[in-house]
Order: structure tokens, then C-alpha cells, then sequence
């Protein structure tokens, strides 16, 4: 895990946090530890599916800043279920672009001693061209 209940509470409160997890019926008034972790498993689970198809090794440790972050935002989205406010839906879309982009390689992470995957070994940049239009032969006489 990359964001404990502690870090949870510090970027989103307690009372918000204890309106999202109290699933019990009657409420029990308290943040419910299960539910939560459960949200940040699946969270984890979500940036570890991108994480490996771009070739890091997880779970990172040292985490980089940026993974805390997504975890909790991830984390906080899949907490509200479908009533989820405009913030907390466009922090969750902002993080899934982002580990898209992880995915795609146009994101890299950086932490002490966290180390970038590798380029592919043989890898060669390829690409296809028409035939040139203006030749040595073709411009003779000009």
C-alpha cells in the first residue's frame, strides 16, 4: 500500500471518510477500516495492472509521490460508488490518464533507487517511406 487510513485522513478528512465507509445499518458513526482498505486494495490493483504493462516491478518500493497520489484518488472514487462529486470524478480520470501514460511510456517514475525499465535489447526505431521523388538521375539537366 502507498496511502495508509492515516494518509487518507490527512488528504480527505475523517468525517468524509467515516460518511463513505460506514456501510453498517444502524451507522456505527465510525470510519470502517475494512471498507477502506478494500478501496485502497483495488486501487493498488489498478496501478499495478499499469504499472507492469510498461515493465516496472511492483509494488515500488520506495514509492514514488505520484503512486501515493493516484492510490488515493483512485481509492476515493471507487469509495463514493456511482454518486461520486465532479472533483472526485476528474481526480480519478486525471489518474487513470496518467497511468495511461505510465503504460505508454511517456510517463516515467522516479524515487531513490527506483530504477526505469529498460529498453527492449535489439530494439531499433522502424519506419516506411515512399520513394524519394528527386534523384541525382531526375534532376539532371536543371
Amino acid at each position: 500500500m502507498y496511502v495508509d487510513t492515516a494518509g487518507m485522513v490527512d488528504r480527505y478528512g475523517t468525517t468524509k471518510l467515516i460518511q463513505l465507509t460506514d456501510r453498517a445499518t444502524p451507522a456505527t458513526g465510525a470510519l470502517d477500516e475494512t471498507v477502506l482498505a478494500k478501496a485502497l486494495a483495488d486501487a493498488a490493483a489498478t496501478i499495478h495492472g499499469y504499472a507492469r504493462s510498461a515493465g516496472y516491478a511492483v509494488p515500488f518500493s520506495p514509492a514514488p509521490d505520484m503512486v501515493a497520489g493516484w492510490q488515493a484518488c483512485i481509492a476515493l472514487y471507487l469509495l463514493y460508488r456511482d454518486e461520486a462529486p465532479d472533483k472526485a470524478k476528474a481526480d480519478w480520470q486525471t489518474a487513470l490518464a496518467q497511468l495511461k501514460d505510465l503504460a505508454a511510456g511517456r510517463i516515467i517514475l522516479q524515487a531513490a533507487g527506483a530504477v526505469a525499465p529498460a529498453p527492449a535489447e535489439g530494439a531499433a526505431v522502424l519506419f516506411e517511406a515512399d520513394d524519394r521523388i528527386m534523384t541525382g538521375q531526375g534532376l539532371t539537366g536543371f
